[in-house]
């Protein structure tokens, strides 16, 4: 229907012709009949050879079954109403995940069904983020999808996400030389004054720092907007840049994109934290901070390196505990972890298996080399031991029990060292009694 004296007829063929939406019609047989413009500049195809095609060549084979009961539920019932996701090929092989919608058409007692669509690189990132995140990929891999919000092709845009990780700052982006993707923490950096809770920053390039407008001029960017994302648990928030390269094109186009993206990178962010903190609790002792026995049987896995288990007891703990109360016993039990830490190599693991039972596993290390290691232990646990409240020193002795195989640590070199330590504890026991009974 149209305005008396509007020619609806060209006036609809217009708005088909005009429209960003991807328009096609095919016949009963799936054939190509129809497509607008935007078709053809989206595929990449001509449109005489978008003729000589079917829908099935238009979409990627994954999606071939859904789309063979989709048309067959359209023949008997109608076009359903809703989107449909399908991943449709470009003319390169690529592929561009869009959103469909069908509707029937009928000319001339013909009946055809047209389709409507829309890029959905949103919904198609929003799956691959979730899938990364379930699997518990990188917040490299988790973040990377969320590029895809921006549509920054279409727009010949240039995007990157920046945070702060494993005390740097890390980016994913587009292909931004990494000057220009959030990085440079410089006291001048745009970024930095973001990150220290300045204003949301929205610049030509001639107004960026002397050391980064080259750079900017040199990748065809020209304008910048840098937001913030701020998550609870964040003493440092991360940023989103956008870049645009169309002197006419403000990087405002992407808002939507930023508002939505920031959410889904706080949410990546908040999920990898959350997990990172329960991996910690689950594989650390809370009271020395040292791994625990599930992230010591963890490691040593399935036997396939070689090396020595230490197997360690401390002599004279319960008399502390006795004497002092267990606050003053878990305060030593502390600076003894601290000094097996002190005396091994780094990548050695030490663990605190229970009670005031250790353990240490020397990836690689020679019998000789373990049994030296051992000694140290013994001679550092030693020494006096100063705990706050507490006027005179503790002292107390370490057992170590060792055990060493060249082909592989398994759990039953952890039986050894623990016999080892049972055989030195009990001969220390022995020589005291010996002592006792001359004196």
């Amino acid at each position: 229907m149209a305005k008396p004296g509007i020619d609806a007829e060209a006036l609809a063929h217009a708005i088909v012709m005009s429209a960003s939406e991807m328009i096609s019609v095919i016949d009963n047989e799936a054939r190509v009949v129809a497509v607008n413009g935007n078709t053809v500049d989206q595929l990449g195809y001509e449109p005489d050879d978008l003729f000589e095609l079917t829908a099935f060549d238009l979409l990627d084979p994954v999606d071939h079954p859904r789309a063979h009961l989709l048309l067959d539920l359209t023949s008997e019932r109608g076009a359903p109403l809703g989107n449909a996701s399908f991943a449709l090929r470009r003319a390169d092989g690529s592929v561009v995940p869009t959103q469909l919608t069908g509707c029937d058409v009928t000319l001339g007692g013909d009946r055809y069904v047209a389709f409507i669509g829309r890029p959905s690189y949103m919904v198609s990132a929003v799956e691959t983020v979730l899938d990364e995140l379930l699997a518990g990929a990188t917040l490299t891999d988790v973040l990377a999808p969320i590029l895809e919000f921006f549509a920054w092709r279409e727009n010949r845009s240039e995007i990157a996400i920046a945070w702060f990780e494993g005390g740097e700052i890390r980016s994913v982006g587009t292909g931004l030389p990494i000057e220009l993707s959030g990085q440079d923490t410089s006291t001048f950096s745009p970024w930095e004054r973001v990150r220290q809770g300045g204003t949301i920053i929205n610049l030509d390039t001639t107004d960026l720092p002397g050391h980064l407008a080259p750079v900017a001029s040199r990748a065809g960017l020209r304008r910048i907007r840098i937001e913030p994302v701020a998550a609870a648990h964040l003493e440092v928030p991360a940023t989103i840049t956008v870049w645009t390269s169309d002197p006419g094109l403000a990087p405002e186009v992407h808002a939507f994109a930023i508002s939505t993206a920031s959410r889904y990178i706080e949410m990546a962010l908040r999920w990898t934290d959350q997990v990172s903190r329960l991996n910690a609790a689950a594989n650390h002792d809370p009271l020395t901070y040292l791994a625990n026995r599930r992230a010591f049987f963890s490691a040593i896995g399935t036997g396939d390196r070689a090396g020595a288990v230490l197997y360690c007891d401390l002599d004279g703990f319960k008399a502390v505990n006795d004497r002092w109360g267990h606050a003053t016993g878990d305060a030593l039990l502390r600076v003894i972890g601290q000094r097996i830490v002190g005396e091994v190599r780094d990548g050695d693991l030490v663990a605190r298996l229970g009670g005031d039972e250790f353990a240490v596993l020397l990836w690689d290390a020679s019998l000789d080399a373990a049994r030296e290691t051992a000694e140290r232990l013994r001679l550092t646990c030693r020494h006096p031991v100063a705990v706050d409240g507490v006027d005179d020193t503790i002292e107390v002795g370490l057992s170590v029990g060792v055990a060493h195989d060249p082909g592989g640590m398994t759990e039953a070199t952890v039986e050894r060292a623990d016999q080892e330590l049972y055989r030195e504890k009990h001969l220390t026991r022995v020589v005291r009694t010996d002592q006792q009974s001359d004196g």
